[in-house]
This record gives C-alpha cells, sequence and structure tokens, in this order.
C-alpha cells in the first residue's frame, strides 16, 4: 500500500510540474501586415494574426492577393511566404504583442521603399507591446541572454525572381539592422545556404536584407573614417527626419547613467516621455510615434548624468 501511494504522489506531482511548465510559457501576439508608399499616404494591410509560441516557428502562409488591392506586392510577398519566424524558448520573461510590418512597399509593385538609396529585398518591423495593457517598447527589445528570433527563407523560385528583378546578387546577400547612421550587422547574423537564407538576431528592431557589398556600420561606435570611441554621450539626428508618423531616436552612452529623453512641442511643453531609468553603456535607440500630433517641430532631449543635449525633429502629415 505505501508503495502504491508513493507511486500516486510521484505521479501527481509530475502531472502539477506539467501544468506548471505550461503555465510558465508566455503569450505573444501577433498581426503580419503590409505596408504600401501610396499618393494619399502609408495603407496597412493585414495578412495574419494568431499566437506565436516561443520555440514554434510562424509560417508566412501564402497568399493570393488578386482582387484585395495590394496586388503590386503579390512578387516581392511570395519571394518570402513559405519562410518562418521563430523565438527561441525562453526568449522572454512576459506576455507580449508583436506587430510585424512587411515594407514600406513602392506603389506600382516596384519593390521595397530603398533605404539610404539602398535597393532591398527585405525589410520588417518589429513592434513591440508589453502585455497586459498593450503598453508600446519605446527601445529595441533585448531577449534573454543566449536566445534569439530567427528568420529564414527558402531559396525557391519566387525568391529568385523577385531577387533577379531588384537587381541584387544572389551570391552576396546579408541580413542587418536599420541605425540611424545606416545598416548594422551589430547583433545579427545571417547564415546563407544553397537551400534557404536566414538570420538570427539579439533583439526586435527593423530588420532589412541587402548585398553584402552596400557598407555597414562597424560594431560599437567607432565609425568606417577612423573616428575614436565619443567620451560624452552622443545625441544622434532621429531618422527619418521629417518623418510620419514614426521615427528612430539614438544615442550613445560612455558609461552607465540615468537617462531622460522626452519630446517637447514647439511651445517647449512637454508632450511624451520616451525613457527614464538607468542605463548601460553603448548604443540605445528608441522609437517616437506622432500618431495624433499635428504636423510641426518637435524637440527631443537627452538628460544623462554628465549634460542634457536638446534636437530638432519634424513631423510632416
Amino acid at each position: 500500500m505505501r508503495y502504491i501511494t508513493a507511486v500516486f504522489l510521484s505521479v501527481t506531482l509530475l502531472f502539477a510540474s506539467s501544468i506548471h511548465g505550461q503555465d510558465d510559457q508566455n503569450t505573444v501576439q501577433y498581426t503580419l501586415r503590409a505596408a504600401v508608399n501610396t499618393d494619399y499616404g502609408t495603407v496597412h494591410a493585414t495578412i495574419d494574426t494568431g499566437v506565436l509560441p516561443e520555440g514554434e516557428p510562424l509560417v508566412l502562409p501564402e497568399k493570393d492577393l488578386s482582387g484585395s488591392g495590394f496586388e503590386s506586392i503579390q512578387s516581392p510577398y511570395s519571394a518570402i511566404s513559405g519562410g518562418t519566424f521563430t523565438l527561441d524558448d525562453g526568449a522572454i520573461d512576459e506576455d507580449l504583442e508583436l506587430v510585424l510590418t512587411l515594407g514600406p512597399f513602392q506603389q506600382g509593385g516596384s519593390g521595397y521603399v530603398p533605404v539610404y538609396d539602398t535597393p532591398l529585398f527585405f525589410n520588417l518591423e518589429v513592434d513591440v507591446y508589453q502585455m497586459p495593457g498593450r503598453v508600446a517598447h519605446t527601445e529595441d527589445y533585448y531577449f534573454n541572454p543566449g536566445k534569439y528570433v530567427r528568420m529564414q527563407i527558402p531559396k525557391d523560385s519566387a525568391f529568385t525572381a523577385f531577387i533577379d528583378q531588384r537587381d541584387i546578387s544572389t551570391d552576396s546577400l546579408l541580413f542587418a539592422y536599420i541605425d540611424i547612421e545606416g545598416f548594422s550587422e551589430d547583433e545579427i547574423e545571417t547564415v546563407d545556404t544553397d537551400q534557404y537564407l536566414a538570420f538570427r538576431a539579439r533583439h526586435f528592431s527593423s530588420f532589412v536584407g541587402l548585398e553584402k557589398s552596400v557598407e555597414t556600420i562597424p560594431t560599437g561606435m567607432a565609425s568606417s573614417s577612423g573616428e575614436s570611441i565619443p567620451e560624452s554621450p552622443v545625441l544622434n539626428q532621429n531618422y527619418p527626419n521629417p518623418f510620419n508618423p514614426e521615427t528612430q531616436i539614438s544615442y550613445y552612452l560612455p558609461r552607465d547613467s540615468y537617462v531622460e529623453i522626452t519630446v517637447y512641442n514647439a511651445l517647449g511643453e512637454q508632450v511624451r516621455t520616451l525613457h527614464t531609468g538607468q542605463k548601460a553603456s553603448g548604443r540605445h535607440t528608441v522609437r517616437f510615434d506622432g500618431k495624433g500630433f499635428s504636423s510641426g517641430i518637435y524637440l527631443y532631449e537627452l538628460q544623462t548624468d554628465a549634460e542634457v543635449i536638446l534636437k530638432k525633429m519634424l513631423l510632416v502629415k
């Protein structure tokens, strides 16, 4: 009887442990959409919605866009359909909502809008909202140590045909982040095989695909011109500028510091706080969403333990 009781308790504990493990799984809701620039502004088309379990791939579904009004993006979307987007198991410690935006695409079917005058074969912006409450995460969202987000695109006929249309060599492709100063390969790794093209990255941001021949920003703050690492905080000009409705603001800290990033209108009235708190040394990026704000000049301010820096930006709707 004692043996049976022990077995029963063991099974009960195992079952309870299994249930507890399932409860620890974070919920990641997603919306996959496409953005197209038109004469009337940027319009969006929802492609897919659902839940993305950690460790399980989201397969980009095939989509016939005939009659949708978005026929012009059929070729670039078909080039990546069947690809997978995967968040490593254990990468996050909270529930999230992701808005995955492909594009923007050019009107008329000519592919992605160039960035820094560079033709692209891929452009995915990931907006992160922390749940509950759908609180926008305005900085790059980093994963737990040793964890990544992974994207893999099969090199099928649709992919090859689109690459050829963009006049990009299939022999020299890479993925990068969009940075204020250019394209950055810091914390993102490209894997290129005969069967697929893939990347793994340490944080959510704006991912692009381009030719290896394009010059990218070296890791850290050292520039291609050989400039030394700054000894004081640096606040870069926002990009894009002018913008509508979102823009990115990057800054550099030579050492750990308390940081406040604040946006003011032309009258000097505070309209948004983008960050308040301690930050580690290095490069950082925040996003400002001008939705709901009127066109005009705005000021953004970086306040650190060492100094205060102020710059202008222009919202045009």
